[in-house]
């Protein structure tokens, strides 16, 4: 199973900015699947959030404003 961050740490390997990467498997899926709430950090949309360390490993995870991991 790939996790989102291993997505991530690949397509940045593979030569793609960070900021496309996260486009890539937040904002562009969230589009195509017609979640308007999700997909980009915006005002009125989740808070669902990876921060992520220098290394691109998680550090930490929130969903909907509230931290539910490490």
């Amino acid at each position: 199973t790939l996790t989102m961050d291993q997505a991530l740490r690949k397509l940045v390997a593979f030569g793609l900015s960070l900021e496309e990467a996260a486009r890539r498997l937040s904002t562009y899926p969230a589009r195509y699947l017609g979640l308007k709430d999700r997909g980009e950090i915006a005002p009125g949309k989740r808070a669902d959030l990876l921060v992520l360390g220098e290394d691109l490993r998680v550090e930490a995870v929130y969903l909907g404003g509230r931290r539910v991991a490490r």
